[in-house]
């Protein structure tokens, strides 16, 4: 027998069951709502905008307009700019006078216990007023400077939604997917961005982009190609080139030579199924470097695989040939490509003057093929009627994709 009391607990429990239930959807999502506070104040009223603060006008300000002026008319410091200034620009600040949840230890290889001054995620920025009010200027500039380090390696765990508005503040990111991935960092994150504060905060304005490159490498700040939004108009000019180029490294900082591609086959015909991009992905082995870079309108382009060495310092017109192609290489995106005519004026053993065609093709901001046609010339003004295709119209196919990958002659 069930005591009246039992039936009286069992109808309390299944009336609170069904109040649970009833405040969140079937998708996990509450049906309902409510303001938080802390310490009696509402957590709005703590939110502070962090450009107003001294710190960041003393230390993150110069940094901003060293990066400005340094921008040498193919602004190739202006993806970095922007970078560092979401940090603050899309994510609320909050000063809150009390303790902040601690980082596992584990994770800071500190030898001494820590204060947690500043905690941040993809939308906030959280610091103790208390400790915060504590600090000399320098020392609360070099806690913002941290911040916008640690705000960079976060991103690399976002959505192409929200790298897309870091990059490039009021544009239409809406049809980006905007799911973010899980935050997940190591204990050589935390040493990363340590290091990379210590190295940076006294030395910003003896650095080059070069040397930004060199440094996000070596302290792995990485973020995935898929997140740059325009296709520039065509025809580029030559600084335009030179802006793509150093764009493209930032967006993967791919250490060492440059970009690390794959060698192709230039007498292969481009597969149609998945299977046949499997079977020649598995058959390349080879690895292309590549390093491409301007310098007074010149493009110095140099191109190392196992087997062979391609190299040249190409003067560039003032504007250079390319178009925009909606199916470019089996490609379904857009894909800017750049065809640059190099004419060496040299004879070779044959008695022929050799003649490159170097095509560069951009997936957005991104350096994605790069492939050269080989052709013979067989008079020192090369006329356009004299060429002869000498290796089936392709000699050398660097692509970090086997679906970039181009048409091989019929």
């Amino acid at each position: 027998m069930v005591s009246q009391g039992d039936k009286m607990k069992l109808l309390v429990s299944l009336f609170l069951i069904s109040i649970s239930l009833w405040a969140w959807d079937k998708d996990g999502v509450m049906n309902g709502g409510g303001g938080n506070s802390y310490q009696g104040k509402p957590l709005e009223s703590y939110a502070v905008n962090p450009t107003g603060l001294h710190a960041y006008s003393q230390y993150i300000s110069p940094l901003l307009l060293d990066i400005k002026n340094k921008e040498d008319g193919d602004n190739s410091f202006h993806m970095l700019g922007r970078l560092i200034h979401s940090v603050f620009r899309q994510k609320i600040w909050y000063f809150v006078p009390g303790p902040l949840e601690q980082i596992p230890a584990e994770l800071l290889n500190s030898a001494v216990k820590t204060d947690q001054a500043m905690f941040q995620s993809f939308d906030h920025v959280w610091v103790d007023k208390n400790l915060w009010n504590k600090m000399p200027f320098e020392d609360q500039g070099r806690l913002l400077l941290h911040e916008v380090f640690m705000g960079l390696k976060i991103l690399k765990f976002a959505s192409p939604q929200r790298l897309c508005l870091a990059a490039y503040p009021g544009s239409d990111c809406s049809a980006k997917q905007k799911i973010d991935r899980e935050v997940s960092l190591s204990a050589r994150d935390y040493t990363d961005v340590q290091n990379l504060t210590i190295s940076t905060f006294s030395n910003f304005v003896k650095m080059e982009f070069s040397d930004w490159v060199q440094s996000f490498s070596k302290y792995r700040i990485t973020f995935d190609y898929d997140w740059f939004t325009s296709i520039l108009n065509v025809p580029v000019t030559s600084a335009e080139l030179g802006g793509l180029l150093k764009q493209s490294m930032i967006s993967g900082f791919l250490p060492q030579y440059g970009f690390n591609m794959r060698r192709y086959d230039s007498n292969l015909s481009q597969p149609e199924t998945p299977e046949e991009w499997l079977a020649l992905e598995a058959k390349t082995k080879e690895t292309c470097q590549v390093s491409a870079t301007i310098n007074q309108n010149v493009l110095n382009l140099k191109i190392k695989t196992e087997t062979e060495n391609f190299s040249a310092r190409i003067p560039l017109p003032k504007d250079i040939t390319s178009q925009q192609v909606n199916d470019f290489m089996g490609q379904t995106k857009p894909v800017k490509q750049i065809g640059i005519p190099y004419f060496t004026k040299k004879q070779n053993s044959a008695g022929g003057y050799p003649f490159y065609n170097i095509s560069l093709g951009f997936d957005s901001y991104r350096l994605a093929v790069v492939y050269i046609q080989e052709m013979v010339c067989q008079d020192a003004e090369c006329k356009k009627t004299s060429y002869i295709d000498v290796k089936n119209g392709m000699m050398l196919v660097c692509s970090d994709s086997p679906t970039l990958f181009p048409k091989a002659k019929n």
